[in-house]
């Protein structure tokens, strides 16, 4: 799956459980934001042959940390239809986030 299509696939399994989706202009400076219950989360999306070069994610973490954001990196996995998910607040990682738990587990393939 091509990384647009990991976009829009993604974009639709969380609005499915329930997150307002706002796609971002040439997806900068992050590619949706997602909102739900009041918590707002700031996503970078990466394809399986696609980085985050170390600027970008610099960049994007100084931003979570200036404008105390919930930023979350959402990685297609090697494997199989697998994501990774990797959650910061404030800049610093943390896990066990609503949105982590929400794509637990979470399977993704082609429509």
């Amino acid at each position: 799956m091509g990384e647009q299509a990991f976009e829009y696939r993604l974009s639709k399994i969380l609005k499915e459980k329930g997150y307002l989706i706002i796609n971002s202009a040439r997806s900068k400076p992050f590619d949706i934001i997602a909102v739900k219950e009041g918590t707002v989360f700031f996503i970078e999306l990466k394809g399986k042959n696609t980085r985050l070069t170390i600027d970008q994610f610099m960049r994007q973490k100084r931003m979570s940390q200036q404008y105390r954001l919930n930023y979350a990196v959402i990685r297609q996995s090697k494997k199989q239809g697998k994501i990774e998910a990797e959650s910061y607040c404030d800049g610093a990682p943390v896990w066990g986030t609503m949105l982590e738990a929400d794509l637990k587990e979470l399977t993704v393939h082609p429509t």
